[in-house]
């Protein structure tokens, strides 16, 4: 479980087994499931100030003040956006694609964002929820597209549950 404070600093606690804490006092291993569980909020080091969170399954992603946004936890389909696979990533480490994010929605084990460029998922593509012609898994976010691009003007609102993605047009 996370939460965000007023002061714009995120806590955690519960399961660290895949990083979910974001505990930097730890070793980080891709081989080696850690096994520790905190019953006390532990602060998340995040170098910014955040405006929203949402939590996956074993990950979380947070919007910065900036724009940009942070993902810790389980990466082992790309859910965190930073274009490797590993098992598990803590500390926090910004998503290099995505600026000028304004909505940020996570599922089990994927991602989407919108930002001023468009709408953008990433992560596990099994069920086809990241926009894909094939369930394909993306490790850094892609902009969504099919038929025609979906952008700023197209829908403000990205949705996910379970293993779909709606797009909301207000």
């Amino acid at each position: 479980a996370c939460a965000l404070v007023n002061s714009g600093e995120v806590y955690c606690w519960g399961s660290d087994q895949f990083g979910q804490l974001g505990d930097v006092t730890r070793p980080t291993s891709n081989l080696v499931q850690k096994d520790l569980f905190s019953r006390i909020p532990v602060l998340v080091p995040i170098p910014e100030k955040i405006k929203s969170i949402a939590a996956g399954s074993n990950h979380t992603c947070g919007i910065a003040i900036s724009g940009v946004v942070y993902c810790w936890g389980m990466n082992t389909v790309g859910q965190l956006g930073i274009g490797l696979q590993n098992f598990y990533v803590s500390p926090p480490k910004i998503v290099p694609t995505l600026q000028d994010v304004t909505n940020l929605e996570t599922q089990y084990d994927s991602n989407c964002a919108y930002s001023s460029t468009g709408f953008y998922c990433w992560g596990s593509g099994m069920n086809k929820q990241l926009g894909e012609t094939e369930s394909v898994n993306r490790y850094l976010p892609r902009l969504m597209s099919g038929s025609y691009t979906l952008t700023s003007s197209d829908s403000k609102t990205v949705t996910t549950y379970s293993y779909a993605t709606s797009l909301v047009h207000v």
